[in-house]
């Protein structure tokens, strides 16, 4: 008789068997996903010293520039210079003409003659009055000393000398304040004179700056805007941009958790992506903006031709050795100081499994393996995102020399 209990039982272990793909140790039906293993790149685990490295961001500049700025608004009737140029101090860039600038100074030059010539009244009246004033005050005197010599001869009474004693003083009086009265009139005027003086001499700077110069030795790097005869320049508007020099710096920006570690003198190497240069870390800003720490780099003296002003580069900046440290060719999408999930080759060189590793600093194109994996184990680097959440993969054929 036909034993159905029996027989459900063993379909029941089929099933099992089944699913989980083996049976006797041979494969029956693998279900899990397939990789191609010539589509993967493996890296090893291997035990070594690191350079740790900080990585940012910048663009080159100017270690001297100067920008020249319009000192009144103008109109520009010649370019003298042009951007590349070497230039002196003295070295025309543009002349500017301001018609109601000239208007100006032409009135306080008027002004000021109309002025000069109401002191010079003025100290002539004040004169005349103080002579007046002296001339009285003489006369008296003498008036005076007559009539003593007349009261000593009892001519005089004692009460006329007493008279022409109070006149005398009284007109002493009157001199001392004529004299005070000089002096202040004539130092309101001075001092009102020296104003229009001061006046006329800003104008004729300002008309003088219409005729702008390099103001330094060097090079004219570029204009604000491309200038042309005829247009118009706004007082404060920037003209152009020179440097005393071409030699270039790097200001850079790198994040904030990592400038920490950061010193002066450390060793950067600044990538234009056609050239490497080695150089220093010069200054680190304490202020921090958006979570990035603004840092300067000087440079070499001499550069190639790919590092030019205005450039961006990207800058890797040295900060300590580590020394003895197991260390793996950063996989693609693992960051530093974070825990993260990659996958790991089993033994059987067929099958990469999920593995949590803590990984520590990085430097260059490889970062430390600070747990989760031991020296000489391979791992895949490559792009593993849409295989997330398998708990298995095989190969296409056995990694036999990863």
């Amino acid at each position: 008789m036909f034993n159905y209990k029996k027989w459900i039982v063993a379909f029941s272990i089929l099933l099992v068997l089944l699913f989980l793909g083996r049976y006797d140790g041979k494969n029956l039906i693998d279900l899990r996903p397939e990789v191609k293993t010539d589509s993967l790149h493996f890296a090893k685990v291997v035990r070594k010293d690191l350079i740790e490295t900080v990585y940012g961001s910048g663009q080159l500049q100017l270690v001297a520039e100067h920008w020249l700025i319009s000192p009144a608004d103008a109109v520009i009737e010649s370019i003298d210079s042009h951007p590349g140029d070497k230039v002196t101090k003295d070295s025309l860039i543009l002349q500017l003409s301001n018609p109601k600038l000239i208007q100006q100074r032409q009135n306080a030059q008027f002004d000021l003659q109309e002025m000069q010539a109401d002191y010079l009244d003025l100290e002539a009246d004040q004169g005349t009055r103080v002579s007046e004033a002296e001339g009285e005050l003489k006369m008296l005197k003498l008036d005076y000393d007559a009539s003593y010599q007349l009261f000593k001869r009892s001519i005089v009474s004692a009460i006329e000398i007493d008279k022409q004693k109070l006149k005398l003083e009284l007109l002493e009086q009157k001199l001392l304040q004529v004299k005070h009265s000089r002096e202040a009139k004539l130092k309101a005027a001075k001092i009102r004179l020296q104003q229009k003086q001061d006046l006329l001499v800003s104008l004729d700077k300002k008309l003088d700056s219409l005729l702008v110069r390099a103001k330094v030795d060097g090079i004219l790097q570029d204009f604000a805007t491309d200038w042309h005869p005829g247009m118009t320049i706004k007082e404060g508007q920037v003209i152009a941009r020179l440097s005393e020099n071409d030699l270039l710096k790097v200001e850079a920006q790198v994040p904030s958790m990592a400038s920490h570690g950061l010193a002066t003198g450390m060793v950067v190497e600044v990538d234009s992506r056609q050239d490497v240069v080695t150089a220093k870390l010069e200054s680190i800003d304490p202020g921090i903006e958006q979570d990035q720490a603004k840092v300067q780099i000087s440079l070499p003296d001499h550069l190639p031709q790919s590092f030019r002003p205005k450039l961006a580069v990207s800058v890797s900046i040295q900060t300590k050795r580590l020394n003895n440290v197991l260390v793996l060719l950063k996989p693609v999408g693992v960051h530093e100081n974070q825990t993260m999930t990659i996958y790991r080759l089993l033994a059987d060189h067929r099958t990469i499994q999920p593995a949590k590793v803590e990984f520590g600093a990085s430097g260059g194109h490889e970062i430390v393996v600070a747990g989760g994996l031991s020296e000489n184990d391979w791992i895949v680097i490559s792009d593993m995102s849409k295989y997330q959440g398998a708990s298995s993969i095989k190969l296409s054929e056995e990694m036999l020399s990863p």
